[in-house]
């Protein structure tokens, strides 16, 4: 594992964030992570030990690394109840999965949301707005009609 940073939080007043992520993952995929939080701490959100980051497809939490310093971890879905866990590396290779399975269809990577701008959860786990934008969004669904499988996931490109 590697340990990858953020290095511009600081002129914000606000704490550095770093993360653990195994080097299968592609730098393009870090670095627009990394990019990311740096551009939400620049537009003044303000991240605290405990809070959680919806990023594409997961939810991201940040914990006190010890240090004065922000530390994110992913959800473990092996567990029951889900635990969290050091690092981000399932969260990045299923964010690369799904850009590189649009870009086969040839959507461009500008229409993405988790791409542009990660988004913060207060009590919804998703934007209700998402599916009236123009670009492409990632959801999930329950069950439909009676169907017992968990969830359904599906792409959706907006007029």
């Amino acid at each position: 594992m590697e340990v990858h940073s953020t290095s511009r939080c600081h002129e914000f007043a606000h704490p550095e964030i770093s993360f653990d992520v195994a080097e299968v993952v592609p730098p393009e995929r870090v670095d627009s992570l990394v990019a990311a939080l740096e551009s939400m701490v620049a537009a003044g959100s303000v991240f605290r030990p405990g809070e959680s980051l919806q990023y594409g497809w997961s939810l991201l939490k940040f914990q006190s690394d010890g240090q004065g310093g922000l530390f994110l971890t992913e959800p473990d879905f092996s567990t029951r109840p889900i635990e969290f866990r050091g690092g981000v590396t399932q969260t990045l290779l299923t964010n690369m999965r799904q850009i590189y399975t649009l870009d086969s269809y040839g959507i461009g990577r500008g229409l993405l949301d988790f791409h542009r701008a990660p988004l913060r959860l207060g009590k919804l786990p998703a934007r209700r707005a998402a599916l009236d934008e123009r670009g492409v969004s990632a959801d999930r669904n329950r069950s439909y009609r009676g169907d017992r499988r968990s969830c359904v996931d599906f792409l959706r490109l907006a007029e």
